[in-house]
């Protein structure tokens, strides 16, 4: 707990020298924290799962790191043991859309519904509201852009890609995050991928043998949008427990 308390620390006052100040109206999607900071992100994709998140929390955990995970509504309704286990370890959360869909081929009231839902379900399960959403697949427009913005989320993406959903091994994988890091970076991974698994703990340590330190989006920044479009009002057991009767009905995600 010392250790944690201490890196803590050192983070805050790390990222405290490099103020980015308040979001404009808007702004363009966010793909990389502070460059002058020897700090990085590691974002992990479309959970939780019901076997590789847990998996994934142990490895964290037993190497002392926090990240941040882009939740997918449907899959914190599924698994809300996970989700509240993600927070109570110390790990951010972050908005991945209700069920995955492709959202500029939607219309501005699916994009809402897409993002307030998933927004609702994380918060009901854990009682933390996102401040970030990464859309599927990094597609994105200047209507989802400014949805995101009016429900209070910045539009975060990604600086390095593992490109850990395509067949390459974990130490492809590995090499690749840490050939590409930089201050500042945030790494797109996805929690369900066997490799990446594999991949982690040697990104870890060949991350740290660069002088990085780890940090969730919420520490990397630490400003966030004023919410111009409240969520709809809904008691946590209407949003988690009670088979969600106001979301849409198509539901299936699709990886």
């Amino acid at each position: 707990m010392r250790k944690r308390n201490s890196v803590f620390a050192i983070l805050t006052v790390l990222l405290m020298s490099v103020n980015p100040g308040p979001a404009k109206a808007a702004p363009n999607p966010v793909i990389s924290g502070p460059a002058g900071v020897p700090v990085v992100a590691l974002t992990f994709d479309d959970g939780p799962h019901q076997r590789e998140t847990p998996m994934l929390l142990d490895i964290l955990e037993k190497h002392n790191v926090r990240a941040t995970f882009f939740i997918v509504g449907t899959r914190a309704v599924d698994h809300p043991d996970i989700l509240g286990e993600i927070v109570a370890m110390g790990h951010g959360v972050a908005n991945h859309s209700w069920s995955h869909r492709n959202m500029p081929l939607l219309d501005r009231q699916a994009m809402y519904q897409e993002i307030a839902f998933c927004s609702q379900a994380i918060e009901a399960v854990t009682g933390v509201r996102p401040k970030f959403f990464r859309p599927p697949g990094g597609n994105w427009n200047s209507a989802l852009l400014e949805t995101a913005y009016d429900l209070g989320l910045s539009l975060v993406l990604w600086s390095v890609n593992a490109y850990d959903t395509r067949t390459i091994s974990a130490e492809e994988i590995a090499s690749l995050v840490i050939r590409r890091a930089v201050p500042g970076s945030i790494i797109l991974m996805h929690g369900g991928m066997e490799n990446t698994m594999l991949a982690i703990p040697a990104i870890i340590d060949g991350l740290r043998n660069k002088g990085f330190l780890f940090a969730t989006l919420d520490q990397m920044f630490r400003f966030a949008p004023r919410a111009r479009t409240p969520l709809p009002p809904r008691t946590p057991a209407e949003t988690a427990f009670q088979g969600l009767p106001f979301l849409p009905s198509a539901t299936t995600f699709t990886e």
